[in-house]
């Protein structure tokens, strides 16, 4: 089976889809949704096969493509961009530079679009 149930929690034995793929209104929209308790976000929390649909389906002008966070430490929520994401994700994975290897609230404040509520699609 490609799920199983273990000490309470659904657990995937296969590579899956994105957690979201769907449209908002006209446009399409994938992403991953991820929860982290620390106040960095590590790379190592998004598989490659998560990147790579990512990235595939970021090929599309028209798509909203990202990761949508939650850092339970201080309760915030972001949108990050694919676009703004991959470049920095696969530097990383590609072991071109260890130096960043997370992603902290300077960065996402920089970067990322901090979700208030439900208007944070644009």
């Amino acid at each position: 089976p490609p799920a199983v149930i273990r000490a309470g929690r659904l657990v995937y034995t296969v590579k899956g889809p994105p957690d979201y793929i769907g449209r908002a209104g006209a446009r399409p929209v994938c992403f991953e949704a991820k929860e982290h308790g620390g106040a960095r976000w590590p790379f190592s929390k998004l598989a490659r096969h998560q990147a790579m649909s990512l990235e595939a389906f970021s090929m599309d002008p028209a798509a909203l493509c990202g990761v949508c966070l939650r850092l339970t430490g201080d309760g915030s929520a972001w949108w990050i961009d694919w676009s703004a994401l991959g470049p920095v994700w696969w530097t990383w994975k590609e072991a071109k530079t260890r130096e960043v290897a997370s992603l902290d609230l300077v960065w996402l404040e920089l970067k990322a679009r901090r979700i208030d509520g439900a208007d944070w699609l644009p």
